[in-house]
């Protein structure tokens, strides 16, 4: 339903509000996130990429994968479609910048799968290229 354009964004918000109540939990958390991050507003989806690749977070694992699996969708691809490039810019400064299980996450979620074009690949070798040898978890991620 929050992926949904044919509903009104003000309706979920206050759906959520109204389930969610008081509860303070972590899954409760982590749901709201999805499910601000599902909403095809433009806005909302820079504010969550926002806080997915800032690097000074101290967000959790779980709110950020959170935020992750509900940020793409097929049906909101006119508004997803920018971040496909913005996921090669933020890849290397994300990787150095957090633990494993977090990029792992990223790449899974991130790597533009639901439209693949020939620059995509280009980026993704440029990166390889870029990358050295010693880095063998890197390299994993993106082979």
């Amino acid at each position: 339903m929050f992926a949904e354009p044919a509903i009104d964004n003000e309706f979920k918000v206050k759906l959520l509000q109204e389930t969610v109540g008081d509860e303070k939990s972590d899954i409760v958390e982590n749901v709201v996130a999805t499910c601000m991050s599902l909403m095809p507003a433009e806005e909302r989806k820079a504010k969550v990429w926002g806080q997915i690749t800032d690097l000074n977070s101290q967000e959790s694992l779980f709110v950020k994968t959170a935020r992750m699996e509900g940020f793409y969708n097929f049906k909101q691809m006119e508004m997803i479609r920018p971040y496909f490039d913005e996921f090669f810019k933020a890849l290397k400064p994300l990787y150095y910048s957090f633990q494993f299980q977090f990029v792992e996450s990223f790449v899974a979620n991130f790597l533009p799968l639901l439209e693949i074009k020939d620059a995509h690949i280009v980026k993704l070798y440029e990166i390889k290229l870029d990358t050295p040898d010693s880095e063998v978890s890197f390299m994993k991620l993106i082979d």
